[in-house]
């Protein structure tokens, strides 16, 4: 690097390349905290004031890492009904959030 002064742009590619790709895996990073936490945080604070005393959801009690090292077959029936819950319950955010970005257009009923 102490010659990058007189290097030319395509001497400085890789690493406008390694740059791109650091930030895309920030990026990743960042979308699958907020997946697993932010969306676990935000769905049982709704559920606790939806259903209070009946609510049932609990924050995730395990950080990402170690939840991601567990093995399929490892899994009780309730831990997959609790992730595919999970699952529902993120395509749902998306679709409103879809939805809240793209509003319908609203039809003109001129007599």
């Amino acid at each position: 690097m102490h010659d990058i002064d007189a290097s030319c742009p395509a001497d400085l590619q890789p690493y406008a390349d390694a740059y791109n790709l650091d930030k895309k895996q920030r990026d990743n990073e960042m979308w699958m905290w907020f997946g697993t936490y932010g969306l676990s945080a935000v769905s049982v604070a709704v559920e606790h004031c939806f259903a209070g005393r009946k609510a049932r959801s609990k924050y995730i009690k395990k950080p990402i890492n170690e939840q991601q090292g567990k093995d399929d077959s490892e899994m009780t029936e309730e831990e997959i009904k609790k992730q595919r819950e999970l699952f529902v319950a993120k395509l749902k955010i998306m679709q409103s959030n879809y939805e809240l970005s793209h509003p319908k257009p609203e039809k003109n009923l001129e007599v």
